[in-house]
């Protein structure tokens, strides 16, 4: 894959030394840089920690890496202070709501040199080629495949029209629209009944 690597982000890549670390930090970034396409108008777009952890489990050290070095600045919140204390400015993530921490670039990522990195991207994903064989056995023209920026929840051709495309050629349809996985995960652990894998999904939060 070729992204585009500015000078200020190589060197602070570089400055890891360690030839692995190097490796992780440029595949974070291509993570981050992939998701930047979702910003919204302030620049922010969300980065869920499992999207992160599937890529290094060390995430976190070349987050933190980026932004000592200017060039990465996550979402804060300003809860307001009283009696004399002052106002405490944190990181906003909610795992209760389903909103994981975004992040903005402080710099011109677009300005940069061509840049080739080793990241699987999602089209080589067993996943999207399922998807995309089984949407070309159904006749589907044109494929659209993709996943949204926070939730990862896939989205295709067939998600709106299935019911009357796929009439009458004697399928099974399994509905999930009305399924509620997150309160299932909220009664988990009020219940104190864990399942590591499956909170993993819900608990976006950056350490």
């Amino acid at each position: 894959m070729i992204i585009k690597i500015t000078k200020q982000i190589k060197d602070s890549i570089q400055s890891f030394k360690n030839k692995t670390s190097i490796t992780n930090g440029y595949k974070i970034y291509t993570a981050l840089y992939l998701k930047s396409k979702y910003k919204n108008s302030s620049g922010y777009f969300p980065v869920p920690s499992t999207y992160l952890r599937m890529i290094n489990a060390r995430y976190s050290r070349y987050i933190k890496k980026f932004i000592d070095d200017g060039i990465l600045k996550y979402y804060e919140r300003i809860e307001p202070g009283f009696g004399g204390i002052k106002d405490k400015v944190t990181k906003y993530y909610d795992t209760n709501k389903g909103l994981c921490m975004k992040y903005k670039f402080l710099i011109d990522i677009d300005n940069g040199e061509d840049f080739e990195i080793d990241f699987r991207s999602e089209e080589e994903s067993r996943w999207y080629r399922l998807i995309k064989t089984s949407l070309i056995q159904l006749g589907y023209d044109d494929i659209k495949i993709k996943r949204d920026g926070f939730g990862l929840r896939v989205w295709h051709n067939a998600i709106q029209t299935y019911k009357q495309d796929l009439k009458g050629l004697d399928l099974m349809v399994i509905d999930a629209k009305c399924s509620q996985p997150r309160l299932l995960y909220t009664l988990m652990k009020e219940a104190n009944i864990i399942d590591t894998k499956y909170f993993e999904i819900f608990e976006c939060e950056t350490n």
